[in-house]
């Protein structure tokens, strides 16, 4: 089985809108919250009446009414506020008040905002849309005391009609950045609410999005406790228990959900979501399987059932799901894609290169393009296949350091050194200092011996970015390696280290350069960890296993490398220091 790219994780995660994958509120009878729009407010939204009928209006009202009207149809919107501010202030017109406020907010003018939010609500003081506007521009302008007043009076009004006022709150919150602040007001809302569930529901959201976990934990349990059958609550506790770092906690939850509740969609589709992530692709399959039984037209989950069947090569299985998909119109472009991927799989090049050349979407072209162009380049058109790259680029110029790095790696494999070279160069006269293509250009010119060139762009990243932790173990690695300034290498990694304290491959250089330093019971400290670490690194196994034969060590530094090429019996970094340590033993 081949290792699912991480692109493919989130594609399949991100398209299950039925369970709210990534959904913060999965609320029952909420209420929305608007964030303020990006188009011109041409009808209210419903919140407020228009004049009522029979109401008599002056003249100067009428015509007030009227030119804001046509103001607003003409994009003419500071004109607008101004007359609907003034018919909503003269004859108490609760709609011109709303008008008047939708306006401002589109207009980013807060000032303005809260003067017609105000006047809104006084016209209209049982209207929860008139205070949730008024209490986000005081949220806006740090008045926090009026904004509670008025998220208060949101409460109020919900609970009157039967509706849950703390849900509506919380998102209203949610939409503030500082998240603490948002956590202590939605406590101060709640108060002595210690007994509401929807309450305390309200809280875990916050409480989440603050990274306050353990209180979140410890009120969605409250919850579970009594209202066990919430599913809602359930996944939004798996999603704590992930963010705490207890994934295996987080799954079990949602294993026993679905083995209690077997017929709720929610909480499968949460548990085969799960499952993905943790890169568990056979019982995740198994999942959306019994998921397509519940709900047989979901896209969602033939196009989840698609992806991951090619990926565990059910050749048959992807087929039908992805072609159920591209029959009916849907997901067409993601379709096509992964039913290129199978049939490259499959070494069927012709039919990959058809279905390739059929995706057209955006998101998923430059994916498309690139793989096209490698399979042209293996049928040595290579020339075709840097026409394929560089038309997307002029095409998609937001793509363009991606699909440089992309021409690179091609000509890497089918091309020559002075392509390479050139490509490097073409894409940072294009894209100056550009992050990416100075990182990739270093890593090639290490490879190639060119020092000079790896130090200068490794340099020109840290530079501009000194916490770009890459390109310091980069550095210290590639010194450690291939010079004996060791002292020098040593500074960089640790610098690299304190940015990523777990990441594998710098502990791995950490381990190396003590190595080259002789301080060898440290090295190994390292290297072990970063083995653990990686789960699987062949560079990583050499490396141990090599130590572990210089300190002695020799059975365990077999059985290293023997563990290394049992999943990977072609790995060069392991099989060069085999043979290069036992040929000193001979």
């Amino acid at each position: 089985m081949s290792t699912v790219p991480r692109f493919i994780l989130v594609l399949i995660c991100s398209s299950l809108v039925l369970a709210g994958c990534n959904a913060s509120l999965p609320l029952q009878k909420r209420a929305t919250v608007e964030a303020p729009s990006e188009q011109p407010p041409v009808r209210p939204t419903a919140a407020a009446a228009e004049p009522a009928a029979g109401q008599e209006l002056s003249s100067d009202v009428l015509y007030s009414l009227l030119v804001a009207e046509i103001s607003t149809q003409r994009n003419d919107l500071a004109r607008a506020y101004t007359h609907y501010l003034y018919a909503a202030r003269t004859a108490g017109i609760a709609y011109a008040a709303e008008r008047a406020t939708r306006i401002a907010v589109f207009l980013k003018d807060p000032a303005k905002a809260r003067v017609a939010a105000d006047l809104w609500v006084k016209l209209a003081p049982d209207s929860i849309h008139a205070h949730r506007s008024a209490a986000m521009q005081y949220l806006a302008s740090g008045d926090e005391a009026n904004a509670l007043e008025q998220m208060g009076e949101m409460i109020r009004i919900a609970a009157a009609k039967g509706d849950e006022g703390f849900l509506a709150a919380a998102e209203l919150l949610a939409h503030e950045p500082d998240k603490l602040k948002a956590l202590g007001l939605m406590r101060e809302l709640v108060g002595d609410e210690t007994l509401s569930v929807q309450a305390r529901y309200a809280l875990v959201v916050l409480a989440l999005g603050a990274e306050r976990y353990d209180e979140a934990e410890r009120e969605a349990r409250r919850i579970l406790d009594e209202k066990p059958d919430w599913y809602q609550v359930r996944v939004l506790l798996s999603r704590i228990l992930a963010q705490k770092g207890d994934a295996e906690g987080a799954l079990k939850l949602l294993r026993d959900s679905v083995a209690q509740y077997p017929d709720n969609a929610l909480l499968r589709t949460a548990y085969a979501q799960r499952l993905v992530e943790q890169e568990q692709f056979e019982p995740a399959y198994e999942q959306f399987s019994a998921l397509s039984k519940m709900l047989p037209d979901s896209q969602d989950v033939h196009f989840a059932l698609g992806v991951l069947a090619v990926e565990l090569g059910h050749a048959k299985a992807a087929r039908e799901h992805l072609g159920w998909l591209y029959e009916r119109g849907k997901r067409q472009s993601e379709a096509a894609y992964f039913l290129g991927r199978l049939e490259q799989k499959e070494e069927r090049v012709e039919e990959a290169m058809s279905w390739y050349r059929k995706v057209e979407s955006p998101e998923q072209r430059p994916q498309a393009v690139a793989a096209l162009a490698g399979l042209l380049a293996e049928q040595g058109q290579l020339s075709e296949a840097r026409e394929a790259l560089q038309d997307l680029r002029i095409a998609s110029p937001e793509q363009s350091v991606w699909l440089y790095l992309q021409e690179a790696d091609l000509l890497k494999e089918h091309g020559t050194s002075t392509d390479v070279w050139a490509v490097y160069e073409k894409g940072l006269r294009a894209h100056p200092d550009d992050p990416d293509l100075l990182y990739a250009r270093a890593i090639y010119a290490a490879g190639q011996d060119r020092l000079d060139i790896m130090e200068a762009d490794l340099h020109a990243i840290i530079a501009k970015d000194p916490s770009h932790a890459d390109a310091l173990n980069a550095l210290g690695y590639t010194l450690a390696e291939k010079t004996d300034r060791y002292q020098e290498a040593l500074g960089y990694i640790r610098k690299a280290l304190e940015l990523k304290p777990d990441s594998a491959a710098v502990l791995d250089s950490m381990g190396w350069v003590l190595y080259r330093l002789g301080r060898i019971d440290e090295s190994l400290s390292y290297l072990r960890r970063a083995l653990n670490a990686a789960g699987f690194d062949g560079e990583i196994a050499g490396h141990l296993g090599e130590v572990l034969w210089v300190s002695g060590k020799t059975k365990e530094a077999r059985r290293v490398w023997d563990g290394g090429l049992a999943q990977d019996p072609k790995n060069t970094h392991i099989l060069e220091a085999v043979e290069r340590f036992e040929k000193k033993k001979q």
